[in-house]
């Protein structure tokens, strides 16, 4: 009995074979730390990679599929833009948000707070509303 070949989670991406140079969308998509860690070794621009059609990042991906450790690996890159929008004008923040995964909007959330500067600080977050008041009944 042979074995179906995987389809393609996007178009114009194929599962990982020996003869392929690594690529970072298809490591996202397959989750598969190894093809992602070997295509930033052999570029680390990789990191903002965009996939032609959606214009996906693997940080997109990554946070679209609740992978948390896929997305703290691709955070810890130094080269990472984050702001980097998708073909829908969505960041990864928002991807992980509109997909429900509570975990990877966490860590995403902090490290966009972290980087504007205000992890911790106790400034409020530009663009933020306060809560409304609340009054105690008698």
């Amino acid at each position: 009995m042979t074995s179906r070949p995987r389809r393609a989670l996007l178009p114009g991406t194929t599962p990982q074979s020996g003869d392929m140079e690594p690529d970072i969308i298809r490591g996202a998509l397959n989750n598969d730390m190894d093809e992602v860690q070997a295509a930033l070794d052999r570029d680390p621009r990789d990191i903002n990679k965009q996939h032609d059609l959606n214009r996906y990042t693997a940080l997109h991906i990554a946070a679209a599929y609740g992978n948390v450790t896929m997305v703290k690996f691709l955070i810890k890159q130094p080269r990472l833009r984050f702001g980097v929008k998708d073909r829908w004008d969505r960041d990864p923040l928002a991807i992980a948000i509109l997909a429900g995964h509570p975990e990877v909007t966490r860590v995403l959330f902090h490290y966009r707070a972290s980087k504007l500067g205000l992890a911790g600080s106790g400034k409020n977050i530009p663009g933020a509303r306060r809560p409304p008041i609340s009054i105690k009944p008698k």
